[in-house]
């Protein structure tokens, strides 16, 4: 099935869950936040969201400055 992270494509499978899918991109998970179709999702929680087709993942990475 094809998600789409920061608005450019990507396949999973089905059932994949978001832990899953962080994991096979490779996507460093330090000082992040994430989002599924515009609802925040815990941290404490990314072992238990299933991925869904056409599902739009947002990840939004922390920085310092001012």
């Amino acid at each position: 099935m094809t998600v789409f992270i920061n608005e450019q494509p990507a396949n999973c499978a089905e059932n994949t869950t978001l832990s899953q899918f962080i994991e096979q991109q490779h996507i460093d998970t330090s000082h992040i936040a994430i989002a599924i179709n515009d609802s925040v999702v815990f941290r404490k929680n990314w072992d238990s969201a299933i991925l869904t087709d056409g599902c739009k993942i947002l990840i939004i990475k922390a920085t310092q400055g001012g």
